[in-house]
């Protein structure tokens, strides 16, 4: 599915016009504090969207959506529905990105519950999974909210992530 809506968002899977705001985004220090080292160059950037839209044409449903505001349009973040480290051998992952300006708004449980409603009724998927670090208490808020629950700690992406289950059955 291209394109999807909710309450407050509009998401749309990610095109190479979306590579000055995923920079954006990914060069944030705020932002990428419990993920990554920041982005320091448009190039990084737009390996990923690369290699994410190639995945998303092999694995149809799946891949990294840009989400916008339905009243003004704005870039906020993505959301993403992947198998961890874009392995098929591993389980599928719901993650989310999105500016500080719009965290504490709810946007990030919206755009994590539309991700469960594509994963169950669209995808037919059983369970989801979810990964983050232990510290980061604001995203393991939102995972609650949507009904994850924890599972244990995992090495994922080269780091050890608290690694959370949701059935959807």
């Amino acid at each position: 599915m291209r394109s999807m809506k909710s309450k407050r968002l509009l998401f749309e899977l990610v095109k190479e016009d979306d590579l000055d705001n995923i920079f954006k985004l990914h060069s944030n220090d705020k932002v990428m504090k419990y993920i990554r080292e920041p982005d320091t160059n448009l190039y990084q950037s737009q390996q990923k969207i690369l290699e994410l839209q190639e995945y998303s044409q092999k694995n149809s449903g799946y891949g990294l959506w840009c989400v916008k505001t339905r009243e003004s349009h704005t870039f906020i973040g993505w959301v993403l529905l992947i198998h961890i480290e874009l392995d098929t051998k591993n389980p599928i992952e719901v993650g989310y990105r999105l500016f500080p300006e719009y965290w504490g708004q709810g946007y990030a449980t919206e755009m994590a519950l539309k991700m469960l409603e594509h994963s169950k009724y669209m995808m037919k998927l059983r369970t989801v999974s979810a990964i983050t670090k232990e510290e980061n208490k604001a995203s393991i808020r939102v995972l609650d909210k949507c009904g994850f629950r924890y599972i244990g700690p995992r090495f994922y992406y080269g780091v050890e992530v608290s690694y959370f289950e949701k059935e959807l059955s």
